[in-house]
């Protein structure tokens, strides 16, 4: 059989199983794909059809093994080169995929089409400065583009160049007027970023095009908090609690506001009425002990937030393997400047002059494997001592260590840096352990620089504590364990050495945590 008849036999084939997919019959489209390659068995486009079936079928493994035959088969193809990268982005092998759309640019590929698709495999390999120019070339050639323009906004704001960022969500915004998602996402930056006046524009017209929108409600609310906007943040927490019946979310978002309002009455209703069905919710009652210091039932607060009980402050052992926890501690920070996957790019709500890492249990762990053990002990130890605390409404609850789930990250803060009051309220159980301080911190001159600080409520509530306000001088080597519901900041310092600690959360998993 000559070639032009081999190639030409599966056309009819390709269109039944066209037929098939379009049916979302996937079974009988994989059997006809795999009877023809009996027939074909080095035909590149029946392996590319094959794998289009694997794709819509949701089996992304099944699918690149049928791209790497098709490669094999017709390896100077571009469309090959293109579906092997897509194939290799959607099981997350990104560099990978991105020296296969660099294929296909090599065989001179539709530039305008494959500059974005790399930029994205570059921007997931964590390649944030090639991702970027790569998306500014595919601008050049598709300057109407809204995606580019928000990919490179995203890829910018990884590398933490927040002015460049802003211009290119808004250039996407610009280019798509009537994308309320778009809109929406450029207002979470501007959240995220502490740009509350412009966010609260942006949000507002989010919620006129979509006023049920739970996202930009609760943003809503947030940023009119973090304005001190009393009013319109009880305002849009109501809308919330309004579109979604009352769910705890929007009970939550209500009692802060109404903290923020001055409205410590209100603020208590709602923590009861949000207590009464999850009686151990972190951020209400972390709001309710506000709410009770602001009416002046500071024996009822201290209750909530009971420093001698609750909080624990201890020095770790010094890890086997180790003379000294001096020793322990430098090659701990050495492996957390140096770790291949550890990352210090993304934006931190409550750190300032400073980063932190994304998760910190990742291998290779090192002495931070170490550091983990240290860590489950200290909790262990802390679990146990809170056992039949049956009069407290957060300890009552505490599930057993064994049900927890550890994630831990590093934070490196520099001179006048700080991180300002905040909560865990996704977490049960959190802490901190002290890897390097400047020797200002540890200055026995009465100055609480770089000092951890405990129950000062954040500046937009009108009351401005927990009950009372503890500074804790830190040492290297201890860690301290406390309620994810106890407000905490850092003080800040002046320095030119970096206060560098591992803080850590645990947490339920996702499907036991309710």
């Amino acid at each position: 059989m000559s070639e032009p008849e081999r190639t030409k036999e599966p056309d009819a084939m390709l269109s039944e199983v066209g037929r098939l997919l379009a049916e979302r019959r996937f079974d009988p489209a994989r059997d006809l794909c795999l009877a023809a390659l009996q027939s074909f068995p080095d035909h590149a486009d029946v392996f590319l059809r094959l794998a289009q079936v694997e794709t819509q079928a949701g089996k992304a493994q099944a699918a690149l093994e049928a791209l790497t035959s098709a490669a094999r088969a017709a390896p100077a193809r571009v469309e090959v080169q293109v579906a092997m990268g897509d194939g290799l982005l959607a099981v997350r092998r990104f560099t990978e995929a991105a020296d296969c759309y660099r294929g296909a640019l090599r065989l001179e590929a539709d530039r305008g089409a494959l500059l974005g698709r790399l930029a994205v495999a570059l921007q997931e390999a964590g390649s944030l400065e090639e991702a970027v120019n790569s998306y500014r070339e595919a601008i050049t050639l598709s300057p109407h583009d809204p995606l580019l323009h928000y990919n490179l906004g995203t890829a910018l704001k990884r590398l933490h160049r927040f002015d460049d960022a802003l211009e290119a969500y808004s250039e996407a915004c610009r280019l798509a007027p009537e994308d309320a998602e778009l809109e929406l996402c450029l207002a979470n930056f501007l959240v995220e970023t502490s740009r509350f006046d412009e966010a609260v524009k942006r949000l507002e017209r989010v919620v006129a095009a979509r006023p049920e929108s739970l996202l930009a409600l609760s943003q809503l609310s947030y940023a009119h908090k973090k304005l001190a906007n009393g009013q319109a943040s009880v305002d849009a927490a109501r809308r919330l609690v309004d579109v979604t019946g009352g769910t705890l979310p929007a009970l939550m978002a209500l009692s802060s506001a109404l903290l923020t309002l001055g409205d410590a009455e209100g603020a208590l209703s709602v923590c009861e009425q949000g207590l009464a069905r999850a009686p151990a919710s972190r951020q209400l009652l972390s709001d309710k002990a506000i709410a009770l210091s602001a009416l002046g039932r500071k024996e009822e607060a201290g209750h909530l937030v009971d420093f001698g009980r609750l909080l624990m402050v201890s020095e770790i052992d010094t890890p086997e393997g180790f003379e000294t926890i001096d020793e322990f501690n430098a090659a701990l920070l050495d492996h957390i400047r140096t770790h291949p996957s550890l990352d210090f790019s993304g934006i931190s709500l409550s750190c300032h002059h400073g980063a932190t890492s994304d998760e910190l249990l990742v291998e290779p762990k090192g002495p931070v494997g170490l550091l983990e053990n240290a860590i489950n002990q200290a909790a262990a130890a802390y679990v146990a001592r809170q056992a039949n605390r049956s009069d407290h409404p957060w300890a009552a609850y505490l599930p057993h260590p064994e049900r927890f789930e550890l994630s831990a990250w590093a934070t490196l803060l520099r001179s006048q840096g700080y991180q300002h009051g905040h909560i865990h309220p996704s977490a049960w159980l959190s802490g901190v352990y002290y890897v390097h301080l400047p020797s200002v911190v540890g200055a026995d001159d009465g100055d609480q620089s770089g000092w951890i600080e405990f129950g000062r409520a954040p500046f937009f509530y009108a009351c401005q504590d927990q009950h009372a306000i503890l500074p804790v001088k830190p040492r290297e080597g201890m860690i301290a364990l406390f309620p994810s519901y106890f407000y905490h900041r850092t003080i800040p310092f002046e320095s030119t050495e970096e206060r560098i600690t591992v803080a850590f959360d645990f947490r339920l998993p996702v499907a036991a945590s309710g």
